[in-house]
């Protein structure tokens, strides 16, 4: 179990870093979940795991952009 404090550096990277680990592997539950019965083909699984990551890429690009603000705010 993971307790967040707002008030500690580095808990804004920690919850994103989990909020983005839970992303990907909800997105490849489901691809493999639709992979077995074979609904999903093989090329595409791997072509949604590729995109999957797109979004979690964007997400930490813009936390960069917003380190500075969250380190006088909190998350």
């Amino acid at each position: 179990m993971i307790i967040l404090i707002p008030s500690l550096p580095g808990v804004c990277a920690v919850l994103a870093a989990v909020l983005h680990a839970a992303f990907a592997l909800s997105v490849l539950a489901i691809a493999v979940g639709l992979a077995i019965p074979g609904i999903l083909s093989p090329v595409t699984g791997a072509l949604l795991h590729e995109l999957s990551s797109i979004p979690v890429i964007a997400n930490s690009a813009r936390l960069i952009g917003i380190k500075e603000r969250a380190s006088r705010e909190g998350c």
